[in-house]
């Protein structure tokens, strides 16, 4: 609900990818979101913190680890990050660590 609420407030955040970790239909929710990529992809994508904190050998294939070579540019509470990637990122060595 907290990723709905700042996606209304962010309208230039589209579109915005998120994979729930619980498999969960974002539309039941209202939350208008794509499908998160497999691999690094410039754009908008939201990610369960728990999801970036995991160890690398257990996560789901679906799961965003990439994102972990970058900082996020808001934090929804305490559980959702989001990170907008530009094309330039993934071209440099300009990725930083996630605190």
């Amino acid at each position: 609900i907290y990723l709905r609420e700042w996606m209304e407030d962010h309208p230039e955040a589209r579109p915005m990818s998120f994979e729930s970790p619980l498999g969960y239909d974002h539309q039941l929710i209202g939350l208008k979101c794509i499908k998160a990529p497999h691999s690094p992809t410039p754009g908008w994508h939201a990610i369960k913190a728990s999801q970036l904190m995991t160890d690398r050998s257990t996560v789901a294939p679906y799961n965003e680890h990439w994102l972990r070579d970058f900082t996020p540019v808001a934090r929804i509470g305490y559980t959702i990050w989001v990170f907008h990637i530009l094309p330039e990122q993934l071209q440099s060595d300009s990725r930083a660590e996630i605190p």
